[in-house]
């Protein structure tokens, strides 16, 4: 299966973003009040049935947890992303503070481009967590410690059990099966590598989204606010609300925030935008792949629990 993405414009818009803490419970979602809520497409979600084909894109699903952590498809907006018209290049100047994350994600995507539908067929695991480790500390160089909704989730990959000998992330994903025995295949264990790759998904398309929200010129504010509510703003509970909205409050202005992010190079410095969209590009094929992911690990345990009985 391949993540349908089409090279050159990213289609972003999610849910997500990763405390570290256990996902919300069937109690916590249930109480959530969405109606007021205009929920635009998850970047990567896919259908949880490992057999039904991917959905096309723009009638994506949008995905929640609820009781036993089954995946439940609900029907989501049609895209309305702001396109970048071509892949911007690489700037032949300084790095940016972005540089060693898209260094890391486009390592991890070497070799696994699928050509015919420009969606990403594997990653390799050691870059793409390198890559991941890279982004959370440079979002921990903008302010509000927002690097440590992805650290948390990181470390937790570090600590899996899965198969070290496998260099694929999916298939070294998949090799942790056994691990989830101890829920009765009915969940995943909190200390586990799915549960981390599902809450770095989900917080992945949170910051892919913001990203697209400052490249076409909105402010920090409204910006992480439009990206909040269509992506992790369904996966929180109010204490998880709560708390990533005073993070995000201490962010500062896009102006300064840019300025961050191409650091002391001044006007020879990078172009932060040109970096910018490609991490939204690049970014976006990452959530895609870990959206699948996902779902070929929820397949897998239902299929688990069944044979179980």
């Amino acid at each position: 299966t391949t993540c349908g993405h089409r090279r050159g414009r990213p289609q972003v818009a999610g849910i997500p973003v990763a405390t570290g803490a256990e996902a919300s419970s069937e109690d916590e979602t249930s109480e959530l009040d969405l109606e007021d809520v205009q929920v635009a497409p998850v970047i990567s979600s896919q259908e949880s049935s490992a057999d039904k084909e991917q959905t096309p894109l723009g009638k994506q699903v949008v995905t929640k947890l609820t009781g036993d952590w089954d995946v439940v498809p609900l029907p989501a907006a049609p895209l309305d992303f702001p396109r970048i018209p071509s892949t911007p290049q690489a700037s032949p100047r300084r790095p940016s503070l972005l540089t060693p994350a898209l260094l890391g994600l486009e390592a991890a995507m070497a070799g696994h481009l699928d050509v015919a539908s420009g969606g990403v067929l594997e990653l390799d695991r050691f870059p793409l967590i390198e890559g991941l480790v890279a982004y959370a500390q440079a979002l921990d160089a903008l302010g509000g410690g927002m690097g440590g909704f992805l650290q948390t989730n990181i470390d937790k990959l570090r600590k899996s059990k899965a198969d070290a000998s496998l260099t694929g992330f999916r298939e070294w994903m998949l090799s942790e099966l056994p691990v989830h025995a101890a829920n009765g295949y009915r969940g995943y264990v909190d200390d586990s590598a799915w549960m981390a790759n599902l809450w770095v998904w989900w917080t992945m398309e949170f910051f892919v989204e913001f990203f697209a929200q400052l490249y076409a010129g909105l402010d920090t504010k409204p910006g992480a606010d439009a990206a909040y509510k269509r992506t992790l703003y369904n996966h929180h509970n109010f204490i998880q609300r709560t708390a990533f909205s005073s993070a995000v409050g201490r962010l500062p202005s896009r102006q300064n925030l840019l300025q961050a992010i191409r650091g002391a190079g001044g006007p020879e410095g990078p172009d932060v935008l040109a970096d910018m969209g490609n991490f939204v590009e690049v970014g976006g094929l990452v959530v895609l792949f870990l959206g699948q992911v996902n779902s070929d690990c929820d397949a897998l345990m239902k299929e688990a629990r069944i044979l179980k009985r």
